[in-house]
């Protein structure tokens, strides 16, 4: 009897010792995962952003000279935009229109049907 209280008294002073070894290494681990993220978020992070050099100040339209004259390509190119942008806002309202008729149109539906089922 006194055999086997021992033995098991072994037993379990072997399962604390692994169980405390166990808990070292896990609170090893996390010590190192801690280092790792910490230095990822280093790597991470972004620098912080570099100051915006100053606009060059031009001069009043009155008095800029004619060599400011934007290029001919370029006005084009202004001027197809402008183009899009309005053919763009007249599709939107076209759009819009047609929206409201049909959310109109199924209100109706909808009053009709239910008319009709009362």
């Amino acid at each position: 009897m006194i055999d086997r209280l021992r033995r098991e008294n072994e037993q379990l002073n072997h399962r604390v010792d692994s169980l405390i070894q166990m808990l070292e290494r896990e609170q090893v681990l996390r010590q190192q995962m801690q280092g790792q993220l910490d230095l990822l978020m280093e790597r991470l992070t972004l620098p912080p952003p570099a100051p915006e050099p100053p606009a060059p100040e031009l001069p009043p339209p009155e008095q800029a000279p004619p060599e400011q004259v934007l290029p001919e390509h370029v006005q084009e190119q202004m001027a197809e935009q402008v183009e899009q942008q309005q053919a763009l806002k007249q599709r939107l309202q076209a759009t819009e229109t047609k929206f409201d008729l049909l959310t109109h149109a199924v209100a109706e539906l909808v009053a009709y049907l239910e008319r009709r089922r009362s």
